[in-house]
């Protein structure tokens, strides 16, 4: 599966609806079911699959657009239930770690979700809004426990998402 995910071309999966389809719901399945596993895989591979998330949202397909949200939604859920429940597990560590360093692909997903509810017709609002408060939760967290640290990584970041969306 892995393999499979680093042959195929970036514009395969939006030029391809079964394609598309297929690689959405798979998506969806895996972030719902086996995301312990999906932790322990490459970082590079986690923010592929993000990213391509983020590129599903905008989707026409309305079946698409609603697989992306919910596999989001799983993922940001899966972080904030294991770091509640268990303490910090290596998999959380990890993932929290990717979306540190890859904040920009939250703020593109937020960005995306917010200016399709407001300007777009879209026909799955309550699965659009399934992972926004979310990712924006998880970002902020990020950026609070990295100002703690008193790292450069984020007073900045923090304060950057309302506005960025209110110039939609």
């Amino acid at each position: 599966f892995i393999k499979l995910l680093g042959a195929l071309p970036d514009r395969a999966l939006m030029e391809y609806p079964k394609l598309s389809s297929a690689y959405y719901s798979l998506m969806d399945i895996v972030t719902q079911d086996h995301m312990t596993l999906l932790g322990n895989v490459d970082p590079n591979v986690i923010v592929y699959i993000l990213s391509t998330l983020a590129e599903g949202i905008a989707s026409v397909d309305v079946t698409v657009s609603t697989a992306c949200c919910s596999s989001l939604d799983n993922v940001i859920t899966f972080i904030f239930k294991k770091s509640r429940r268990n303490g910090e597990t290596m998999v959380v560590e990890k993932l929290r770690d990717i979306v540190k360093m890859q904040n920009n692909v939250f703020q593109q997903i937020m960005n995306s979700i917010v200016h399709i509810v407001m300007y777009e017709e879209c026909k799955n609002q309550w699965s659009m809004s399934r992972p926004l408060l979310g990712s924006f939760s998880l970002t902020r967290t990020i950026s609070r426990r990295c100002s703690r640290i008193s790292s450069p990584c984020s007073r900045q970041t923090s304060r950057g998402y309302l506005p960025s969306v209110s110039r939609i």
